[in-house]
């Protein structure tokens, strides 16, 4: 699956997450090594990208393979400023 179709889904699942004043966590799960493809930071980006449209925070990320669980390196969570907060 093209991580562009999945798109329109994350942001409406931030949109509601965002809602409760919650947060995300994302995790890419897929077999092979643990090294990270182009396709891993494709999906990475993607829900980086549908956090920040949906208003909600991305508080983590990591792949997941039988062999180990990992976290993108460089992941900061994805602030996301209240209205109130002006």
């Amino acid at each position: 699956m093209d991580p562009e179709e999945f798109r329109p889904f994350l942001v409406q699942l931030a949109g509601m997450v965002a809602e409760d004043a919650g947060g995300l966590l994302f995790v890419r799960g897929r077999a092979g090594s643990v090294l990270l493809t182009d396709a891993d930071r494709h999906w990475h980006r993607v829900a980086v990208e549908a956090c920040r449209e949906g208003g909600v925070t991305l508080v983590g990320s990591f792949l997941a393979t039988p062999a180990a669980v990992r976290a993108f390196p460089g992941h900061v969570p994805t602030a996301t400023v209240s209205a109130e907060a002006g």
